[in-house]
């Protein structure tokens, strides 16, 4: 699910960062992936090191130890994502976000980045010997989560660290002065409008008999339709579609039997047959 829009800013002045306070309201420990999108600055090609370099990712408080695993910025398409994912126990919150760093090498004409975050409760690897990396969902519908994201502020004081005070062109002293940094807080609307959300595991869907029945009895109406569908979408998301479709497949024999039925009646070039695993 889309949580909400993002940005990250980076001046003499001031840094803009994004923070998210996710609540697990289960009664159950949950692994929860959260993915950041970033739009390029421009059209150009750009390598995702900068981006690497620029983004500086935390999990949990201050001061506070929390297990994560990140990955970094890598190019999906026409954006560049990254991702964080956490496990979260029942009724605890955790805050996971970014700032932009100090300028660096790589990153030095970064300034502004727009985006957006999204949240998934990703399949747990489960079982031993062979089938010890079976994909399993972590539950069987639904669960519910409490999502405040914001937008952080760190204003950088410029003035302060001392300046030299001139009257009348004669030079008095040097007045010294603390630097004052100080952070503010911008809440911001999550996509869906609302605080509490439910969020469908991935894994847990599948195609049942049901839903084959009424593909079954749409389908000569439809048919009309998917040339036109084939042309707006590329082979690469097509085949992303068969992918995740197939991965979500119920796996009793009579729905197997009956699906091939109907990937003969439309001259597929392929079949599906059952694991024994």
């Amino acid at each position: 699910m889309i949580v909400s829009t993002m940005l990250a800013e980076r001046n003499a002045t001031v840094r803009r960062g994004y923070r998210l306070h996710l609540t697990n309201l289960e009664d159950r420990a949950l692994t929860y992936l959260v993915r950041f999108w970033v739009t390029p600055p421009d059209e150009k090609p750009h390598w995702a090191a900068p981006l690497n370099e620029f983004f500086q990712f935390y999990t949990g408080l201050p001061g506070l130890e929390f297990n994560s695993s990140a990955s970094p910025f890598v190019r999906t398409g026409g954006v560049y994502g990254s991702s964080q994912t956490f496990q979260v126990s029942p009724q605890q919150t955790v805050s996971i976000g970014f700032s932009p760093t100090a300028p660096g090498d790589l990153s030095k004409d970064i300034h502004y980045l727009e985006g957006y975050v999204t949240l998934e409760l990703p399949v747990v690897r489960t079982g031993q010997g062979d089938v010890r990396f079976h994909p399993t969902p972590q539950a069987n519908g639904p669960v519910r989560v409490l999502l405040n994201p914001e937008m952080t502020m760190l204003h950088i004081d410029t003035q302060g660290a001392g300046y030299t005070q001139n009257l009348d062109g004669v030079v008095t002293g040097r007045v010294s002065m603390t630097r004052l940094n100080f952070d503010t807080v911008e809440p911001l609307v999550p996509a869906s409008g609302k605080a509490e959300n439910e969020v469908t595991p991935n894994g847990s869907l599948l195609l049942t008999h049901d839903a084959l029945v009424k593909a079954l009895q749409t389908n000569a109406l439809e048919e009309s339709s998917s040339p036109l569908i084939s042309q707006l979408m590329s082979p690469a998301e097509r085949m992303g579609a068969l992918v995740e479709l197939l991965c979500e497949l119920d796996t009793k024999k009579e729905f197997v039997n009956e699906l091939n039925k109907l990937l003969e009646k439309n001259q597929a070039a392929a079949r599906i047959c059952k694991s024994s695993a």
